[in-house]
C-alpha cells in the first residue's frame, strides 16, 4: 500500500513508486505538514532575527501554535490516527507513507514512545527515508533519514 500527503510535492514524489509497485496513490490529509500559520514560508533564521516571541519559545522547546497555525498536539494527534488505522488496516504488511518532516517526526515520537519535546531531535531532509518497524512487543527505527540518492 502506498500513501501520500495531499501535498503535490508529495503527490509527485509518490508517482515513479507507485508505477514501479503497481499501487494506486491513497491520499490522506492526516500526511499533510504542520500549519506554520504566519511563519508559513520563512526561514528560522528570519523568525529569530525579527524577534518573534512565540518562534523564540518554539525554539526553546516551548510549542506555542504560531498564529494562524496548527498546536504541534494537533499535528501529533492526526498523525497518530493514521498510524493507527494504517497498523490496524495492513497488519503485518509493508506500507510506503510519502509526507513531510512534521508527520515523520510525529510517527518517530508515537513508534519510539518518545515525549513531545524531542521531535526536533531527529533531522529530516527532504527527499530521505525513514523505516519503521512495528511489532506486537515493541517497535523499531531501522533507519533515519537516508538520502535516497546514496
Amino acid at each position: 500500500m502506498l500513501y501520500s500527503s495531499p501535498l503535490a510535492r508529495c503527490i509527485q514524489t509518490s508517482q515513479p513508486l507507485a508505477k514501479k509497485l503497481k499501487k494506486k496513490i491513497r491520499v490522506d490529509s492526516r500526511l499533510r505538514e504542520l500549519s506554520f500559520g504566519d511563519w508559513e514560508g520563512k526561514t528560522a533564521p528570519e523568525l529569530m532575527k525579527d524577534k518573534n516571541p512565540h518562534f523564540m519559545s518554539w525554539i526553546r522547546g516551548r510549542y506555542k501554535t504560531p498564529k494562524h497555525g496548527e498546536s504541534l498536539e494537533r499535528l501529533l494527534k492526526r498523525t497518530h490516527a493514521f498510524l493507527k488505522s494504517v497498523l490496524r488496516r495492513h497488519q503485518g504488511k509493508t506500507v510506503a507513507v510519502v509526507t513531510n518532516g512534521g508527520p515523520i517526526r510525529a510517527m518517530l515520537m508515537k513508534a519510539l514512545k518518545l515525549p513531545i519535546r524531542a521531535s526536533w531531535s531527529f533531522r529530516i531532509d527532504t527527499a530521505s527515508t525513514t523505516r519503521l518497524e512495528f511489532f506486537s512487543c515493541h517497535n523499531q527505527c531501522v533507519h533515519l533519514n537516508v538520502s535516497v540518492s546514496s
